[in-house]
């Protein structure tokens, strides 16, 4: 059974970019799950072969740093 569709009334700008959205949803929502987003004080390093598919993503970030302790 076909999943139901929905009307959604968007501007040209608005449109654009969900295409653009769209093209790239699967490596997004891959980046979600891992967590990449949910990262504060540190970053994320993704890593692509080459047609673009993420190999890897590298998290980047201080359990403690005592620079920072003394500032707090």
């Amino acid at each position: 059974m076909p999943e139901p569709q929905v009307t959604i009334f968007l501007t040209h700008q608005d449109a654009e970019l969900f295409k653009s959205f769209n093209q790239f949803h699967k490596t997004f929502e891959l980046l979600c799950k891992s967590g990449a987003f949910d990262i504060r004080g540190g970053s994320f390093t993704c890593h692509l072969d080459n047609n673009g598919f993420i190999q890897k993503i590298e998290r980047h970030d201080n359990l403690f740093d005592a620079r920072v302790q003394k500032l707090a």
